[in-house]
């Protein structure tokens, strides 16, 4: 058994779990561990397919008549 400061308990299986604990070992990367194999079926899981989705084009929009044969703007008064 392994009380942190903050008051959270930790209960180990073994002597073996509880020395690779203290040693800053996580139980993910240990592969005889519970974690780790859980871990392994989640990873191992087919994904479902993504939904593909059509990228929409953008429009340019043309200019109107007058600006496109001055190239600019008419200022309205």
């Amino acid at each position: 058994m392994f009380v942190r400061s903050d008051g959270s308990v930790y209960f180990f299986c073994s002597s073996k779990c509880e020395s690779n604990t203290s040693l800053g070992r996580t139980a993910r990367k240990i592969k005889w561990t519970r974690h780790a194999k859980v871990a392994k079926v989640e990873k191992e899981k087919p994904k479902a397919p993504k939904k593909r989705v059509k990228k929409k084009k953008e429009v340019k929009k043309k200019p109107k008549s007058k600006e496109r044969k001055t190239g600019k703007k008419e200022i309205k008064k």
